[in-house]
């Protein structure tokens, strides 16, 4: 399997050091704009219980901020990013929640002990974790490269786009997946009902991974009810609730797939009229279904990660972007 070929770097080996001796100046409670109630919040400051942050377009929180502690468990302790810019290691602990509605939390936001990140919207940068006992719950907006679930930790994709390359890797050597979009490691959880991978998925051995999506197919055909383990040449399609088609395969995109659990569910019907795209104000479909058919010409485009499944693209013109499968 292709999980022998790489180091098995469990995300905490990088994170709990950090954490274990990170220092934080506190805030006292209540309700915190940035800007508005304070123009920004510098490097290494804590919030805790009962004290609400709302950060705003031109706010800026420094590195190292702290969502309640390592010690014991917080109340009435939120994070709301509408705008501005979250920097390097966010720290959410037990009790605590941050929703990235906008704006940009830079690399390394980690959910621990019993915390929660939820992301609607805006950008996470590289290394979003899922540590023991937390909850990351993405809906939309687009994470960088190295979203993990550890043992213990529990990470639920509904929409999004995940993976993402941002051409920079400023602590490169901190970033235990920096090829990957999903990591699932032993022990670790994740419900995947949605979402766009740009980057290979990990499941290891051990994981607790379950697919929600229909027309489902294991090398052109339905896959057992048993959970599933892709092989060198193996591909895996499918297509989520939305609409939007995916496909898992270890030879051609570097997936590595162990013990995946299929539950299938309703999709919509496919609508098999051909589709132009020939102007830049055209929107082309989420991805291409069996027996759909698609032509790109003049200023049309395709984004990137576009996912045809036993489908057509005539390309004529236009712009297509990157990772066509």
């Amino acid at each position: 399997l292709m999980q022998t070929r790489l180091a098995a770097v469990s995300v905490l080996a990088v994170v709990l050091p950090f954490v274990r001796t990170g220092l934080c100046q506190s805030y006292p409670p209540g309700v915190i704009d940035v800007p508005g109630t304070i123009d920004s919040i510098p490097g290494f400051r804590q919030i805790g219980s009962d004290t609400t942050v709302n950060l705003f377009d031109g706010g800026r929180i420094g590195q190292s901020f702290w969502l309640g502690n390592f010690d014991g468990p917080v109340a009435n302790t939120e994070l709301n990013v509408f705008g501005g810019i979250v920097g390097v290691d966010l720290f959410v602990f037990e009790g605590a929640v941050a929703n990235l509605l906008g704006g940009e939390a830079l690399d390394g936001v980690n959910a621990y002990n019993g915390g929660s990140v939820n992301v609607f919207d805006g950008v996470v940068g590289y290394e979003l974790s899922s540590l023991p006992g937390s909850n990351v719950n993405i809906h939309g907006g687009v994470v960088g490269r190295g979203l993990a679930a550890a043992n213990g930790g529990t990470v639920t994709i509904s929409g999004g786009r995940i993976g993402r390359l941002f051409g920079r890797f400023p602590r490169l050597e901190d970033v235990p997946y920096p090829t990957r979009s999903l990591v699932v490691e032993s022990g670790g959880t994740a419900e995947v009902l949605g979402g766009v991978f740009e980057a290979p998925v990990w499941f290891w051995q051990g994981s607790n991974v379950t697919l929600h999506a229909g027309e489902l197919l294991l090398n052109g055909a339905r896959p057992n009810s048993g959970p599933v383990t892709l092989s060198e040449g193996d591909v895996l399609t499918g297509t989520f609730a939305d609409g939007q088609t995916f496909a898992f395969a270890p030879s051609a995109l570097g997936d590595d797939v162990n013990g995946l659990n299929l539950v299938d569910v309703s999709v919509p019907p496919i609508d098999t009229t051909p589709v132009l795209i020939d102007d830049a104000s055209d929107v082309a479909p989420a991805g291409l279904r069996a027996g759909q058919s698609l032509t790109v010409n003049g200023s049309g485009k395709i984004g990137d990660f576009f996912t045809v499944v036993d489908a057509a693209v005539d390309i004529q013109g236009g712009t297509i972007g990157g990772g066509l499968t």
